[in-house]
């Protein structure tokens, strides 16, 4: 019984808020894999991300920035001698999730985007193109859950080669204005 109570106001709560018109602004972490053909690293890597969004009928479409402040070490293995670390310390960028409801709280996205980061190795910084999938659905009003996969190629890296990145989060997401 008190599952049912709690599940429908849940649904009540959701029912009130919007997917339309708000801006937000949320944390993240990230599980993050780095991939050359002579290194690879793997981080957590937290993200803190500003946007707005808005829909109409089941559509919706956000714009966000977003910021990668470092990445914790969870692995860095080299292939050969002398390779060099794919470690990534931060990034920043821009992106467009278009997506649509699934259900009435549940709202499926894709991400297509553009970032900069600093690999640590060569000591570089490199442009990329992010293009992810995505769930949203919201907890309460203000506050919804994320859960997201990245997939990010990278122009060549001096040292590196071809970096490809992968990632799987999980975030908060607060409506600032709805």
């Amino acid at each position: 019984m008190i599952k049912k109570i709690i599940a429908c106001a849940i649904t009540a709560l959701c029912m009130q808020s919007s997917w339309a018109g708000n801006v937000y602004l949320g944390p993240a972490l990230f599980l993050q894999d780095n991939t050359t053909p002579t290194s690879n690293y793997r981080g957590l890597q937290p993200r803190l991300t500003a946007g707005y969004a808005d829909s109409l009928q089941d559509l919706f479409l956000a714009g966000e920035i977003f910021v990668d402040p470092t990445s914790a070490i969870i692995s860095n293995n080299y292939s050969s001698p002398g390779a060099v670390s794919a470690r990534s310390t931060w990034s920043y960028g821009a992106g467009i999730l278009p997506g649509t409801l699934i259900t009435e709280h549940v709202l499926g996205f894709a991400r297509i985007g553009v970032l900069t980061t600093k690999f640590t190795g060569p000591s570089t910084s490199r442009w990329g193109a992010e293009f992810g999938l995505g769930l949203q659905t919201c907890l309460t009003p203000y506050w919804d859950l994320r859960a997201e996969y990245i997939y990010t190629a990278y122009k060549t890296v001096p040292h590196l080669g071809a970096v490809k990145a992968d990632q799987v989060g999980i975030g908060l997401i607060y409506k600032v204005i709805g």
